[in-house]
């Protein structure tokens, strides 16, 4: 993804996670606003869409769809 594509898509995005639909708040050593992620498909490698950094780490966990059904119903049952 080029910076071009990265901003063009920023803007589609009104600047926030695809996911969560909020502002990147991590900040860096420098204390310094961490970009979005690049999120993309491991299999395919296309790109879905820019998230912040706690929606990126999640779904990282989440990629095998299987799991997610499971998961939500034991979250279920103690909510």
């Amino acid at each position: 993804m080029t910076m071009i594509e990265y901003e063009t898509m920023l803007k589609t995005q009104n600047s926030v996670c695809a996911i969560c639909g909020k502002i990147q708040t991590q900040k860096d050593c420098n204390n310094k606003t961490v970009r979005l992620a690049i999120d993309h498909n491991h299999k395919t490698g296309k790109i879905r869409g820019l998230l912040c950094s706690g929606c990126n780490g999640q779904l990282g966990a989440l990629e095998d769809v299987a799991w997610l059904p499971k998961a939500l119903a034991y979250l279920k049952k103690f909510n």
